[in-house]
């Protein structure tokens, strides 16, 4: 850590490194900001989500229950931690997280989508096609939900409405 460097920027330096997909350098310029910042609700968020992305499953719980402990209303948070209480097989965990998270923020494709792949995993197809065609709602053009809305389809045993969705998911992925 330079010293005529603001802690600060290590924080903004985290997001660039999270925007730019680079994981191990946006979870080390965090760690920077969170020495000087130690009870930084955000600054703990973007380490957990970067220790989730790097695979550090336990260390992004600790690090995102410490954050929800201080800003109990993220809903990103609360999708990261379920993603990782998934990861790990804790499904009760991670359909807590998750649903709190589509709660906090209705309107996110993408936390519809992991929903629905949660309920997708434990062949809770009624409740997965529900979810996926929310997401659809939300994202006209979310490929992956049309993807994911045909397998949910074909466990359904509706192989022409799964074809249908495919063939969505497959315009959109031309796009």
């Amino acid at each position: 850590k330079d010293p005529h460097v603001p802690v600060e920027v290590y924080y903004q330096l985290a997001w660039v490194y999270v925007a730019k997909g680079k994981w191990k350098m946006a979870e080390d310029s965090v760690s920077r900001f969170l020495v000087a910042r130690p009870r930084s609700a955000d600054g703990l968020y973007i380490r957990g989500y970067a220790l989730f992305r790097l695979g550090k499953y336990e260390g992004a719980i600790a690090a995102l229950q410490k954050s929800l402990g201080m800003k109990n209303d993220h809903a990103d948070a609360h999708k990261i931690l379920g993603l990782c209480f998934f990861q790990k097989n804790e499904n009760e965990l991670a359909e807590r997280e998750l649903t709190t998270a589509a709660q906090l923020d209705p309107r996110s494709a993408e936390t519809q989508y992991f929903l629905g792949r949660y309920n997708y995993s434990i062949n809770r197809f009624d409740r997965a096609q529900q979810v996926f065609q929310a997401a659809i709602k939300l994202d006209p053009q979310y490929m992956k939900a049309y993807d994911n809305l045909g397998l949910t389809l074909d466990a359904l045993g509706q192989p022409d409405a799964a074809q249908k969705a495919f063939h969505k998911a497959i315009d959109r992925k031309s796009v």
